[in-house]
């Protein structure tokens, strides 16, 4: 079963990103944190709704020139 919400240090281990960026992205409001007295938690599903916010990786075209491993 997966934790509805999760403390800032929970929520680096369980999703892809770093304390620093984490907290540039609260400061931003990209990531909406609830306040439980001094503590700060990220429910899942906004985790979630981040992860689906980024954008989708592009795979790179060969360069001319350069060989592709067969």
């Amino acid at each position: 079963m997966t934790k509805r919400g999760y403390t800032i240090t929970e929520f680096v281990e369980v999703f892809p990103i770093g304390r620093s960026k984490l907290f540039e992205l609260l400061a931003e409001g990209v990531i909406v944190a609830r306040k439980n007295g001094r503590h700060l938690i990220i429910e899942h599903d906004e985790g979630e709704r981040w992860l689906r916010s980024l954008p989708e990786h592009e795979p790179s075209k060969p360069r001319p020139g350069r060989r592709v491993a067969a």
